[in-house]
């Protein structure tokens, strides 16, 4: 048997492997916790004839493309004019960066096609740290939220008008978020479905529990403040041990992006750093060599991110 028979059947060995390890870490990590399990009884509580239309009501859909980049947008607390305007950006970006590589340097096409993927790879990895870092600063404020409406329930305030209240004085950003559920409420807008809106703009598990709890109450007709009493001790407890964890993680993350940037920077500077190297990696040699590498690349920082999320979402 030849030597390129058995490249060939050893790249797919390793990517059958790779692929069934990739399987196996997703089906572990995804076995619902205990905050989890109790996060989708709410949510099965909370369903109602309402819900049927949140598509008419902007609900988004992630599966297209357009929906993809306009849901990480509103995560990010970006504003756009259109629905489509956060994709056609995308878009315009990656053919302006494939023009570049291609046209411009270094005039080639798998240059092009790199500098395609790396300008969608920034933006959404910019994206996603503008979304992490607002809903750290939505989870911060929520303190300050539930003790406004705790002194105006104990004040003989109703749930709805302890809202508006507290929206009145919040700071942003979690204040633009409340105060725009206060104008709906201005226009008879039920307040569980001005909740619920709240709720699909938030990207906050906390803030998504405490609404949760606000529906529940106003529609059993319950009292709110010893529920909202509970809800404090346990974001207060959160906040101290997520403090703890983000010192731990903080110490991880930077050899986490030293890794991810150091290996396709590698391929990159000898891809183009002599003829006989980019002859290789266009050989069928090299592609299998390619591909062998960018399956134990991706399955490197996939587990390095789920050990990282592991102890962040502890």
């Amino acid at each position: 048997m030849s030597l390129t028979i058995l490249a060939i059947l050893a790249a797919l060995l390793v990517g059958a492997a790779a692929l069934f390890l990739v399987l196996h870490i997703g089906r572990a990590s995804s076995t619902s916790t205990e905050y989890e399990q109790f996060e989708q009884s709410i949510r099965d509580i909370n369903k109602s004839e309402l819900e049927s239309d949140r598509k008419k009501e902007g609900f988004v859909d992630t599966k297209t493309w357009s929906g993809f980049w306009l849901q990480l947008a509103l995560n990010a607390g970006l504003q756009p004019k259109s629905e489509d305007e956060p994709s056609r950006f995308a878009t315009i970006s990656v053919i302006v960066a494939f023009a570049v590589g291609f046209l411009v340097w270094p005039r080639d096409i798998l240059g092009g096609f790199v500098f395609a993927i790396g300008i969608l790879v920034l933006g959404r990895a910019w994206l996603l740290h503008e979304a992490k870092k607002r809903t750290r600063t939505l989870e911060k404020q929520l303190p300050l939220l539930i003790a406004g409406l705790r002194a105006n329930l104990q004040a003989n305030q109703t749930p709805p008008s302890a809202l508006v209240a507290v929206a009145a004085d919040m700071p942003a950003p979690l204040g633009d978020e409340l105060r725009i559920m206060s104008s709906e409420l201005e226009v008879n807008v039920p307040l569980d479905e001005a909740l619920t809106r709240l709720a699909d703009r938030v990207p906050s598990r906390d803030i998504k529990f405490l609404v949760s709890a606000v529906k529940i109450a106003v529609t059993s007709g319950s009292d709110l403040d010893p529920q909202l009493k509970i809800i404090q001790e346990i974001v207060d407890n959160r906040t101290r041990l997520q403090q703890k964890l983000a010192a731990a993680i903080a110490s991880v993350n930077p050899t986490i992006w030293v890794s991810a940037i150091t290996i396709p920077a590698m391929f990159i500077f000898q891809f183009f750093s002599s003829p006989q190297t980019k002859d290789f990696w266009f050989s069928l040699m090299g592609l299998v060599c390619l591909i062998v590498v960018a399956f134990l690349y991706a399955i490197g920082l996939f587990i390095s991110k789920k050990l990282v999320d592991g102890v962040e979402n502890a």
